[in-house]
């Protein structure tokens, strides 16, 4: 039988076998597509790049974050709209960002506070060219901000309410359409944001975060105030401030009022809120300096979302742990973890990303997988299960999209 243009799974390498029941009817039969070589997700929405350089997005799209010219959901993946062919993608809150292999970066969705940083405030549906002459080797996509690596100095653009540009400026009137120098100098080889704070590593492996501390999310005693829109002053830092921590870290992740980091030796620390146990250390307990994560795992990869977090091991076995009422964890409960717990189904990943209430993986034939909430097609397939209602799914399965859609793979390749 053969398949159906809805049922084959994204993301396949050449001569992949399917096997998907439900779809058609039990469909068994090869397919043959370039790999995908990057998957990020965004609160409701997820992202993939072909390995031509072609981004696929799926899910929520008020603003225009998919990127296809529209401000419909999708629940399977649509071609971004343009001609760019993209490096590396990154996933703010309602917006999108991709880098070329230039260094070029374009970026659509959401840009109410000017983070989209094409020199205004207006919603973009296709991507639009970031308004400097720098070329990006990294961007990181907040809440309502956007940070990017450019010869390892950071800049960002954005709302800096809170000081999460980093450039010592803060309060609800402080907005930048295009990329401004964070202070102090420093030289980062990553950077990661989201919600209100940005954080990011440089060369001798310190890791460095600015913006909102109200959780305790840049790992130290911020000394400052910002305003919240709301008459109160909460804790922040409109510079970057070292994270208290004794070693050397390799990678750092923001979450929305978390954020997680990997040391040298590969433990995980965390550290801010960890009401759903988001921090992993076997408690509800939420901490302004880095906690261990429980259970010893040496990891190589991790990553945080709204309110949960998830690692590799450099086996490609995925743990995730915070809260887990729309079975974002992916290992077959809706019931929140504050340790970490094995992703279900035995996939081996080689990344991860994290949303707001749903997770997506890739693995090393170019699969993607999504699990989690489906409320605004997300997941980019019909999920199994119900969550409080919201379709949802409590373990990985395999993103459909139609394969009029892929590019053709390149001759020689």
């Amino acid at each position: 039988m053969p398949l159906s243009r809805n049922c084959l799974a994204i993301a396949l390498g050449a001569g992949a076998i399917l096997n998907f029941a439900g779809c058609d009817g039990n469909t068994t039969g090869p397919a043959r597509g370039p790999a995908f070589t990057s998957v990020i997700v965004g609160e409701n929405h997820s992202c993939a790049l072909a390995e031509d350089g072609i981004a696929f997005c799926w899910g929520f799209n008020i603003s225009g974050q998919l990127g296809d010219g529209a401000n419909v959901n999708r629940d399977r993946p649509v071609r971004v709209a343009g001609d760019q062919r993209f490096a590396s993608l990154t996933g703010g809150i309602n917006h999108t960002c991709g880098i070329t292999a230039g260094g070029v970066l374009y970026c659509w969705g959401r840009n109410s506070e000017g983070q989209l940083g094409d020199g205004t405030t207006q919603d973009r549906s296709v991507p639009v060219r970031v308004n400097t002459g720098l070329r990006f080797d990294a961007v990181a996509g907040g809440g309502l901000h956007t940070c990017g690596l450019a010869s390892g100095r950071a800049y960002c653009w954005g709302s800096g309410s809170s000081g999460q540009l980093g450039n010592s400026e803060s309060g609800v009137r402080t907005l930048y359409t295009a990329p401004v120098p964070v202070s102090g100098n420093l030289g980062f080889v990553s950077l990661s944001a989201l919600g209100s704070h940005t954080c990011g590593i440089t060369v001798d492996g310190t890791a460095y975060c600015w913006g909102s501390d109200a959780a305790g999310t840049l790992g130290t005693l911020a000394s400052e105030t910002c305003p919240d829109g709301l008459s109160n002053l909460l804790p922040c830092s409109a510079v970057p401030v070292p994270v208290v921590f004794p070693l050397a870290f390799t990678a750092v992740s923001a979450g929305v009022a978390h954020t997680c980091a990997l040391a040298i030796n590969g433990a995980a620390y965390c550290w801010g809120r960890n009401l759903l146990g988001q921090l992993g250390d076997g408690t509800n307990l939420s901490s302004p300096v880095p906690r261990p994560v429980s259970g010893g795992l040496q990891l190589v990869h991790i990553r945080v979302g709204n309110s949960h977090s998830c690692g590799l091991t450099a086996a490609g076995s995925a743990y995730c742990w915070g809260g887990n009422h729309r079975g974002q964890l992916g290992n077959g409960s809706t019931l929140d973890a504050s340790e970490p717990a094995p992703v279900s189904g035995g996939i081996d990943f080689v990344e991860l990303s994290v949303g707001g209430a749903h997770t997506c993986g890739r693995d090393s034939a170019g699969l993607v997988y999504c699990w989690g909430q489906n409320g605004d097609g997300e997941l980019g397939y019909e999920p199994p299960d119900l969550c409080s209602d919201v379709p949802c799914s409590h373990t990985p399965n395999p993103v459909r999209v139609d394969p009029a859609l892929l590019p053709s793979r390149a001759p020689g390749r």
